[in-house]
C-alpha cells in the first residue's frame, strides 16, 4: 500500500538523505524520489545498462545512413565506434539470415 508523503513538504528533510536516496535527490529531484517512496516503498532498485544499449542499438539500426554516424552518436551518447561497430553487427546478422533462408530453400526444393 503506498503511503502519502505530502507530509515531508512540511518539514526539511533533504539533510536526512544519505546514499541513493541522496543521489536520486540531487540528481533527478525531490518530487522524484518521493514519487519512489510512495509508489515502491522497500524496494531495492538496481538500473542496469542492458536496456539502453539494447535502446541505442535499435535506434542504430532504424536511423543509419551512410555519413551519419557522428550524428547519431551524438544524439545517443555513444562513440562512432560503437555506432559502426554496431551496424556492421546487425548487416553480419542480416546477412547470416538470408544465408541460412537460402541454405534451407536450396534442401527444401532437391
Amino acid at each position: 500500500m503506498a503511503n502519502n508523503l505530502d507530509w515531508l513538504e512540511e518539514i526539511e528533510f533533504k539533510d536526512l538523505l544519505t546514499g541513493d536516496m541522496k543521489l536520486i535527490a540531487d540528481r533527478c529531484g525531490e518530487d522524484v524520489l518521493k514519487a519512489l517512496m510512495e509508489k515502491v516503498p522497500k524496494i531495492h532498485v538496481y538500473m542496469s545498462e542492458k536496456p539502453l544499449v539494447e535502446a541505442q542499438k535499435r535506434y542504430i539500426a532504424e536511423h543509419f545512413k551512410q555519413g551519419n554516424a557522428k550524428e547519431i552518436a551524438t544524439k545517443i551518447g555513444v562513440s562512432e565506434m560503437f555506432v559502426y561497430k554496431t551496424h556492421k553487427e546487425q548487416l553480419n546478422k542480416k546477412r547470416s539470415k538470408i544465408r541460412k533462408e537460402n541454405e534451407e530453400n536450396l534442401f527444401n526444393n532437391n
